[in-house]
């Protein structure tokens, strides 16, 4: 009996990955919508840390504030042509992997404890509020609650000096909406800060788990963007995170690391440099064209485990169950109140960090490494899923019916063409071919023992 496919049709239908795989279609890369906050756009003043620090931002902002590096869309999208909204994870023919709230803390410093970042969307009389929070507001009629990014900059680049301590504040609220918007939250359209993130920091002491809201917001941008094949097809949300997380364990599309740029942590824990800074410093990204993005897609195709590094901080970590939630986007655009709206969430998520924080919690004991494990699992895997991309040199028919090519055929294959003239040829669907022989090969094999031990029963 075949095993039942954990696809959905209502994301397969559309999703970049299916349509590559079965129908040979070759799709751009997707626009990145990340962001640089440092350098004289928007500086950052040290009178805004007192302020920033009880916001528990402060380790993110002086990351983020100094330097970042630069990204790679055509690495990016082969990624985003993996993920599978059912699982929240991207399935690769090593097995499955994701982002998780340990990466988020180790490359992000983000708070992960705290109140949900869930708050009221209702923006009826937001330019009196936005006024009240940092003094100015645009005046162009008829746009959405916020602000566009050049606006802050052109009104919030720099805090005049010796002016009292309410203006300060103001200033760095202002900072902290254009961070926050720019880096964690940014989507793949518009370029306004919404006013709804401004709103969060009306006052400093505050408890928000800053950390969940980027990785859930980051998770709806890749649901989004596997499924996006127009021109012009972009994605939001960390791009920071999802580059250093992809350069931090597989080996496609990974930058030349050049001298890291110096850290001063102003003798301050806060300050100390996260798992980012071993990528701070990187060679520009060249070769944005479709050759690039067929080869990290020939690259990830070829992946094995034995290439993955699956725990880059040296302790392993653990992965909770997803759930399968679909956004209703006639219903957002009419929800305002949404406390309400997820109280049952929200109940669960505070349960939750409180079973953690409890010194009665008894922790799982890890299980050690079971390698036959594994291999069921990535048999069951590819069973229920779609790990490829491209097809194999040669289908199962081919195999059963023996009908390999000859000498002379062989050598009028492309891919030998393309060895003989020295032009790097892609090898992934001839180790396709190989990898599935194999492993169809061992399933028997395992089958025929089993039979023969329960004959010999």
């Amino acid at each position: 009996m075949e095993p039942e496919s954990i696809l959905d049709d209502h994301y397969d239908k559309w999703h970049r990955g299916r349509i590559m795989a079965e129908k040979g279609e070759v799709f751009k890369w997707l626009h990145l919508r990340c962001h640089e906050v440092h350098g004289k756009k928007m500086p950052y003043d040290e009178r805004y840390t007192q302020y920033i620090k009880k916001t528990g931002l402060l380790p993110f902002v002086h990351l983020v504030s100094r330097s970042t590096p630069h990204m790679n869309p055509c690495a990016i999208t082969v990624l985003v042509d993996r993920w599978r909204p059912e699982t929240h994870s991207f399935h690769l023919p090593c097995g499955e992997m994701t982002v998780t709230l340990q990466d988020v803390s180790m490359i992000l410093a983000l708070p992960i404890k705290g109140e949900p970042v869930c708050r009221s969307t209702a923006s009826d009389g937001w330019r009196e509020a936005m006024r009240d929070l940092i003094g100015n507001a645009p005046t162009t009629e008829k746009m959405s609650a916020g602000a566009p990014y050049s606006w802050i900059q052109n009104n919030f680049k720099k805090c005049p000096e010796r002016v009292e301590d309410e203006v300060v504040q103001m200033y760095a609220r202002a900072y902290l909406w254009y961070v926050v918007s720019w880096v964690l939250f940014s989507n793949g359209t518009g370029s306004n800060a919404s006013f709804i993130w401004l709103q969060l920091f009306a006052g400093w002491e505050h408890n928000l788990s800053w950390g969940t809201a980027a990785l859930a917001y980051l998770y709806r941008q890749l649901d989004d963007a596997c499924c996006k094949t127009g021109k012009g097809a972009s994605i939001g949300g960390c791009m920071l995170l999802l580059s250093i997380w992809s350069w931090l364990r597989l080996p496609v599309g990974r930058p030349i690391e050049m001298r890291r740029n110096d850290w001063n942590d102003h003798r301050d824990p806060l300050r100390f440099p996260t798992a980012a800074y071993l990528w701070d410093n990187t060679e520009p990204f060249h070769g944005e064209s479709e050759e690039c993005y067929m080869r990290y897609t020939s690259q990830l195709d070829a992946l094995t485990p034995e290439k993955v590094t699956w725990e880059p901080y040296g302790e392993p970590g653990s992965i909770g169950r997803h759930i399968l939630f679909r956004l209703d986007k006639i219903r957002q655009r009419k929800e305002k109140n949404w406390p309400n709206c997820h109280r049952h969430y929200i109940t669960k998520f505070k349960a939750i960090i409180r079973r953690i924080e409890d010194p009665k919690t008894v922790p799982v004991p890890l299980q050690p490494f079971d390698s036959e494990a594994f291999n069921r699992y990535l048999f069951w895997l590819g069973s229920v899923s779609r790990l490829y991309i491209k097809q194999p040199a040669f289908t199962p028919v081919d195999v059963g019916d023996g009908t390999y090519p000859d000498d002379e055929d062989m050598a009028k294959l492309d891919y030998n063409r393309r060895t003989r003239e020295g032009r790097n040829p892609d090898p992934t669907r001839e180790l396709r071919f190989v990898c599935e022989e194999v492993s169809r090969v061992l399933s028997d094999a395992e089958l025929a023992l089993q039979s023969g031990t329960e004959s010999t029963l």
